[in-house]
């Protein structure tokens, strides 16, 4: 009995390969994933896929000798999970076999320009070649599934290109007379638990289920379905401008796949349809070695599927229905697991409160989910951050990178030993870091923040359809008035939901753009009811603050300019106010609170050397993705009011998934409100910049915090670094400043306020 792990195993591909293998009286199977799945046909083993060793104990402790990898490998998050389970197999004593997940067509290097998740299957295959494990892949063309759904039994979502079968039309790439193999799913997984078998692996098998041509397709399905077909050719210039022709499948789909996204996907699949990748050989497939396997031709799935089909069209409404109902079943039962009471109603417990799923949450989870099935969602990647800085350049400013000599000087001389006095670091020996400087103005960008960038993003990648309705957001600052302007710029309606504590200057900020401001409590809870409002009178899109790719994407821009930026200075030294002795940066601060700025950078920086670091206030809890990294847990909760009201929130699940990752994020560092005053102070009076607290930390972070000044100290020596620090706003009064430099206030003066409306509360989660 030679026993095997799926990972992925608990739907599409995966679940149908566990499907084949419980049949099987020769493996015996179990499913690997990180939750518990309520529908799973096989034991279902837990697992963290961002630790080696923990995957590595599984391995072992259940024996297992081959793993299968099904798992969607679509951003650097999940490429890292695939990564790190080929590491745990090849470390793990029991482990002798690893199946890479692709399950597609043979793709070179060059096809990455067009679809960038690609690079992801390459990663894999370099650290394979690394281990002793046997190891291979399979590709099987295009999935026949998608041709029969509803009506044949399949894991997979409901939406074909080229041929629509329930609306009888087709959309043909280029000519339609390039061959294309097509496998049901069933038989692929079939094949694979046979090729388990074999004594030896090659390290690619092809699978052909059926292979004919669209215009042959075309024909059956016509035959299948008693009459002609509504057919339209898309030639390779349409296809090359990410144009198809809209088939009504694709239609139905859009409440789950925006169209853009679906044309440039499927124009992709057109472009490599209509010059033969597609076109596997069958004399090299796995079919030769085993004849005994009678793959389902593309004829008996048609129909299978539709020989008995009359009002298929309503069906085809449903079934896409009722995949969104089972999601938001699934969801419903979390909110039950919770104990989250009805609307108006407290949850039982108060530390359950900002878990507590509403429409609004549900409704941007369903969307995040839907999307990151697809290649047509752009990955967390460098190459996409590339592509949303070109999306947004029109409205979106190049701002200035400055360096100031004063204080590079002043971040460079050792504290005093009376300075680390009833600090953290009393007692130690002060670090003797070498650091220059470099500054990217944020505070110098629309509406005076960075986040302009996300929010310019965020829109770029709406159908009109959706921008149609307008957008919603729940922000108590920045994100509010750059979704404002972003909407105006684009002529949709805004609406913002602020909670009543935000900033005078913020809320009327928002309104000058336009936008409808609708005030609420500031708790989770209260803000989600009121966004759930707003959507159910209006149908406006949910555009949240920072956790989802689209605002990561589009904050990560300013990483790219800086990166540049910094190199052209430092060629042109006569520019230059420091001395350097590299040619680019050796680092970058920016601060971290929801965390969409900070996975930004690391994004738009991967691969390249420098490292990114994180900074946040430590006042009353406010630096929840420091303690997060030391527990190896995300902290939901937040309840600050720190003076760098930008980061009074816990970091996002998206942009966790970045900053937990120690190749991207090297560290997170926290500094008291003095030292954020001071640090302001120094950049206001020595640098004449106008900025923000929350602007200040990344210089707080350079000047007082001995951790990271020591890392400094040992890792670059005497050579030093040249450290960037992302002053990420300037959206502040001048009365502001003048209150926060009075007289010293007490800290029991903020420990609570009237934050909600209904009276006094602490403060939860309140920035963005």
């Amino acid at each position: 009995m030679v026993k095997v792990a799926v990972a992925g195993g608990l739907g599409n591909v995966g679940k149908t390969i566990v499907d084949i293998l419980k049949t099987s009286p020769k493996h015996d199977v179990i499913v690997l994933s990180r939750k518990a799945g309520d529908d799973a046909t096989a034991p279902v083993v837990t697992v963290d896929y961002n630790s080696v060793d923990s995957l590595k104990q599984v391995l072992e402790s259940s024996e297992i000798e081959v793993v299968v990898s099904a798992l969607m490998v679509a951003d650097e998050a999940s490429s890292q999970s695939q990564l790190n389970l080929i590491k745990a197999a090849d470390k793990s004593s029991t482990t002798k076999r690893f199946v890479a997940s692709e399950y597609g067509v043979p793709f070179s290097s060059e096809d990455v320009a067009i679809l960038p998740h690609l690079k992801f299957r390459f990663d894999a295959h370099v650290e394979l070649r690394k281990t002793g494990l046997q190891w291979t892949r399979f590709q099987n063309g295009f999935f026949l599934d998608y041709f029969g759904l509803p009506h044949i039994k399949s894991y997979q979502q409901p939406i074909a290109p080229v041929l629509d079968v329930a609306n009888k039309a087709a959309a043909i790439p280029g000519d339609g007379n390039t061959p294309v193999a097509f496998t049901y799913t069933f038989d692929v997984a079939k094949f694979v638990v046979a090729a388990l078998e074999l004594p030896t692996w090659d390290n690619e098998y092809l699978i052909v289920g059926d292979k004919l041509t669209w215009n042959e397709f075309l024909r059956l399905a016509e035959e299948v379905r008693g009459s002609k077909f509504e057919v339209h050719h898309d030639d390779l210039d349409k296809l090359r401008a990410h144009q198809i022709t809209e088939l009504p499948v694709h239609v139905a789909a859009y409440p789950f796949f925006p169209k853009e996204r679906l044309q440039a996907m499927f124009a992709a699949f057109g472009l490599y349809f209509a010059t033969g990748k597609f076109d596997l050989p069958t004399e090299k497939a796995l079919n030769q070695k085993f004849p005994e396997i009678k793959p389902t031709s593309a004829k008996e799935l048609l129909e299978q599927a539709w020989k008995e089909c009359k009002s298929v069209s309503f069906l085809m409404r449903v079934y896409y229905y009722s995949v969104a109902v089972v999601t938001l079943a699934r969801m419903k039962e979390k909110m039950k697991a919770n104990e989250v009471g009805p609307r108006g109603k407290r949850p039982a417990k108060v530390e359950d409160r900002d878990n507590a799923p509403t429409s609004p949450a549900i409704n941007a989870q369903l969307r995040s989910e839907s999307l990151s099935r697809f290649p047509a969602c752009m990955p967390l990647s460098r190459e996409s951050v590339a592509a949303a800085r070109q999306a947004i350049k029109p409205h979106v400013h190049r701002t200035p990178v400055l360096t100031c000599t004063t204080l590079s000087r002043f971040v460079s001389t050792p504290q005093t030993e009376y300075d680390l006095n009833g600090t953290e670091f009393a007692g130690q020996t002060p670090a003797r870091p070498k650091i220059n400087l470099f500054f990217k103005c944020e505070n110098n960008q629309r509406v005076g923040a960075f986040k302009a960038r996300g929010a310019f993003h965020a829109l770029s990648r709406l159908t009109d359809d959706e921008l149609s309705k307008g957008v919603v957001t729940h922000s108590s600052g920045n994100h509010a008035a750059a979704l404002a302007l972003a909407a105006k710029t684009r002529g949709v309606k805004a609406y913002i939901v602020m909670p009543t504590i935000s900033t005078p200057s913020k809320i009327a900020a928002t309104q000058g753009h336009g936008a409808e401001v609708v005030f609420s409590g500031s708790t989770s809870q209260e803000r989600e009811a009121v966004v759930q409002d707003v959507i159910a009178r209006t149908g406006a899109i949910l555009v949240p603050p920072y956790d989802h790719p689209d605002i990561i994407l589009g904050q990560g821009t300013a990483a790219l300019e800086f990166e540049q930026q910094v190199r052209d200075l430092i060629a042109d030294k006569a520019a230059l106010s420091v001395r350097v002795d590299t040619d680019a940066l050796d680092a970058v601060i920016t601060p971290c609170g929801g965390g969409g700025l900070l996975s930004g950078t690391a994004t738009a920086l991967s691969g390249t050397g420098i490292r990114v670091f994180g900074a946040e206030p430590s006042f009353q809890g406010a630096d929840d993705a420091r303690r997060g990294l030391k527990e190896g847990k995300r902290i939901t909760t937040v309840k600050s009011l720190t003076i760098a009201d930008g980061v009074r929130t816990p970091v996002g699940e998206i942009p966790w998934s970045v900053i937990s990752d120690k190749s991207k994020v090297k560290g997170i560092f926290s500094v008291t409100e003095d030292q954020i005053k001071a640090a302001m102070r120094l950049l206001m009076e020595r640098m004449k910049v106008f900025i923000e607290p929350t602007a200040a930390l990344g210089l707080a972070v350079c000047l007082y915090n001995e951790e990271f000044r020591r890392l400094v100290e040992q890792e670059a020596g005497e050579k030093g670094w040249n450290v960037g620090i992302v002053l990420s706003g300037g959206n502040t009064t001048m009365e502001a400043i003048g209150k926060l430099f009075a007289a010293p206030e007490s800290k029991a003066e903020r420990a609570e306020g009237v934050v909600g409306k209904d009276g006094e509360r602490k403060a939860e989660n309140v920035a963005g």
